[in-house]
């Protein structure tokens, strides 16, 4: 195990093989723990080493329900930070020891290489701008720090998937925590494209105005939920029924993972 006390929390579903063996050589000296969201079916063929841990569930629980299994497990077990990191991130030799150089310091913290801004008008998040003050890290890779965890209890299970990353920078935000870029070369995040675009049109639509309602100030609350029946004229233009059903679901109070389809 690493000197450093440093752990990885990788949360899976029906991952890619080749790119998950890769991360699990590549932090071969530190602990691993793959929370599985495969429907039950945690192994995959995988190669495990005595570093990794497989955390299993008989469903999909979400990114941040499992990111949050993953992280009581390394916390409870003597991890003083926690990369959590996305089944389709790529790490290079330089990236895994810039990450060692970084967990050996940080404290009382969230950074992570893949910076998000929230746009102050629509309290909407974009990982495409470069602007100087970091809204929040993107989930693709974030050190997470203990007392920043026990702090905000961890991710926000309810998202399922999307801006629960954004949402956890506020709250550590809020509660005096720093929230800092982090340099590390070779990293890669490249997010799949194809048959969950569907089900994204329905988390963003839906989360969005989640996020909005929890931390947006009060006039841009009134602003994003007037602006409900544009939304809804523009995806049924574009027969984007799935946000049409976020918002729908929204409207509804529900959260977690979307429901029947058909």
């Amino acid at each position: 195990m690493s000197k450093n006390n440093l752990w990885i929390v990788c949360v899976i579903y029906k991952p890619d093989i080749k790119l998950l063996q890769d991360i699990v050589f590549l932090f071969r000296d530190d602990r691993v723990v793959i929370a599985d969201n495969s429907d039950g079916n945690p192994y995959f063929g995988l190669k495990k080493s005595k570093n990794c841990v497989m955390l299993p569930s008989s469903q999909n629980l979400g990114y941040g329900a499992g990111a949050n299994r993953g992280l009581s497990y390394a916390f409870e077990h003597g991890a003083n930070n926690v990369i959590v990191i996305n089944q389709d991130a790529s790490f290079s030799l330089r990236s895994v020891q810039a990450l060692h150089e970084t967990c050996r310091t940080q404290d009382s913290t969230i950074s992570g290489p893949v910076m998000g801004w929230i746009d102050p008008l629509h309290y909407s998040t974009d990982l495409t701008f470069h602007h100087q003050d970091v809204s929040y890290v993107s989930g693709s890779c974030m050190v997470i720090s203990r007392d920043v965890f026990e702090a905000t209890k961890g991710f926000n299970e309810s998202y399922f998937m999307y801006y629960e990353d954004a949402d956890i920078c506020m709250r550590a935000r809020m509660l005096g925590f720093l929230v800092e870029k982090l340099s590390v070369p070779g990293f890669k995040h490249d997010e799949k494209v194809g048959s969950l675009d569907a089900m994204k049109e329905y988390y963003l639509s839906r989360n969005h105005l989640r996020f909005v309602m929890n931390f947006a100030p009060f006039h841009v609350k009134m602003r994003e939920f007037f602006r409900i029946p544009l939304r809804l004229y523009r995806y049924s233009g574009e027969k984007n029924r799935y946000a049409i059903r976020g918002i729908a679901d929204f409207l509804l109070g529900k959260t977690g993972k979307m429901g029947d389809t058909t």
